[in-house]
């Protein structure tokens, strides 16, 4: 048996239909009872207006013996369809006049009123007047009735009104609404203009948001493409800078030998003067001078690239990176990233040289677990020092005396080379400043870079 869930405008008129259902039985209610009260007392007032009445014209018929008269008032009154018993009698219990019989007491839908006949002070008779409470009582049950069958009509007019106003005014105009703020869709300021002024905010709401999120998004995508091309960049250059450090080493091995072989070469033609072999030497001679000038050409092409100096605003370019940063780092782990600097400073040094080294020692942070970047910027008259800290696991004591060395790491195979830090301090020399360590223990690390700052003939 498949169960249909129950629809929102369905519950919604079930709940308002029961608030107003209970609300109105609760108010009908104490109608009722005001109701009840008030005619019961109206009755009762009446009533015992009607006794007192009689009780002065029993004294006035029992004054002048006029008991005949006595008797068809008291059976004109008895003609009243409330009035079902009247007893008047005199104060030697004879009975003048009587219509109906004595109700039973023990009934309580019959009312007793005794009124005294009193002339001065002497009680010549009494006057007894029973009224039944039944057609009271019919009369409140049948408004009583007639107002609950008002409040169910009500009751369900408002369950149907409610559906139909929910229909139109809430759940269609959200559904354009919805149609109108679809990334997919394009919105028409005629369908627009068709919505609710609240709704029509929303969605200009809704339109700016979106907006939002796709410049985000273009950031990111942004972000990441730059991320990749400086991470290939970085890769590049340690693969160059390791190729670079095998090849000094080359150069170092092969230099010697072949400097003594072109040397002892020239020696030997000049000792000996035949010409053939002279003509060996001078092979010899050459193909050294060829081997000397392939190691130095090997040294010249993974030589790291000159930087280039240029004046530029130091605070406006770290936003800009981290910006652009924000989103990786972000992906990797690291949940807040704040740049202190109410400066603004010009600097000497080469933008992309800059953003490498940062990126380099953020990557470093997200890979010892931080949570939190800060970069701080202080100066003083000709140089600039950027302190980036993070709350990270630290560094171990065994590669701080080797820190910005090549090949020193502390991270798993495949994860780095070791040469991030060394091409920092080189990146850094570069520029004419410096890197070093501040600080490092299981709360974080911290690193500040020197710069200078842009003097007035560079300007």
């Amino acid at each position: 048996m498949v169960i249909h869930p129950l629809s929102l405008s369905y519950r919604l008129g079930m709940t308002l239909a029961t608030g107003l259902l209970l609300f109105g039985l609760m108010v009908g209610f104490a109608v009722y009872q005001g109701a009840s009260e008030m005619l019961y007392q109206s009755q009762h007032e009446r009533a015992l207006a009607l006794v007192r009445q009689l009780a002065t014209f029993s004294i006035d018929a029992v004054l002048v013996y006029d008991y005949a008269t006595l008797e068809r008032y008291v059976d004109q009154l008895g003609q009243d369809d409330d009035i079902i018993y009247i007893n008047v009698q005199r104060a030697d219990n004879e009975v003048l006049a009587q219509v109906g019989e004595r109700p039973v007491p023990e009934k309580s839908r019959y009312r007793m009123i005794i009124e005294p006949m009193a002339l001065g002070s002497t009680i010549v008779g009494t006057v007894e007047l029973a009224y039944d409470q039944l057609p009271a009582q019919t009369k409140l049950r049948y408004i009583g009735m007639i107002g609950f069958i008002t409040l169910t009509i009500m009751v369900i007019a408002a369950f149907w009104l409610q559906r139909n106003v929910l229909e139109r005014s809430v759940i269609r105009p959200v559904q354009r609404l919805a149609r109108v703020v679809s990334p997919l869709s394009q919105p028409h300021d005629d369908t627009l203009k068709q919505l609710p002024n609240e709704l029509q905010r929303l969605a200009l709401t809704f339109q700016e948001l979106r907006e939002e999120v796709q410049t985000h998004i273009n950031e990111r995508t942004k972000a990441e493409r730059l991320a990749r091309s400086a991470a290939m960049r970085l890769c590049r250059d340690q693969r160059l800078a390791c190729v670079g450090q095998m090849a000094a080493g080359l150069a170092h091995a092969l230099n010697t030998p072949l400097g003594n072989i072109r040397g002892y070469t020239q020696l030997a033609r000049e000792n000996k003067p035949d010409s053939e072999l002279d003509n060996q030497l001078a092979v010899i001679e050459e193909q050294t001078a060829i081997c000397a000038g392939v190691v130095d050409n090997l040294l010249t092409a993974v030589r790291p690239p000159e930087t280039h100096l240029s004046n530029f605003d130091l605070k406006s370019h770290l936003e800009k990176t981290l910006s652009l940063m924000r989103p990786v780092l972000l992906d990797k782990g690291v949940k807040e990233i704040n740049l202190q600097d109410e400066e603004i400073r010009l600097v000497r040094a080469d933008p992309a040289s800059l953003e490498q080294i940062i990126f380099n020692l953020f990557s470093n942070a997200a890979q010892a677990g931080a949570k939190k970047i800060l970069v701080s910027i202080k100066s003083n008259n000709s140089m600039v020092f950027i302190q980036i800290s993070d709350d990270g696991s630290g560094l171990p004591e065994k590669v701080l005396d080797h820190l910005f060395e090549a090949f020193n790491t502390t991270k798993a195979i495949g994860q780095g080379t070791g040469l991030g830090l060394h091409l920092c301090r080189s990146l850094t020399k570069d520029m004419g400043g410096e890197i070093k360590l501040v600080s490092t223990n299981s709360h974080g690390t911290a690193f500040e870079i020197t710069l200078q700052l842009a003097s007035e003939k560079s300007l």
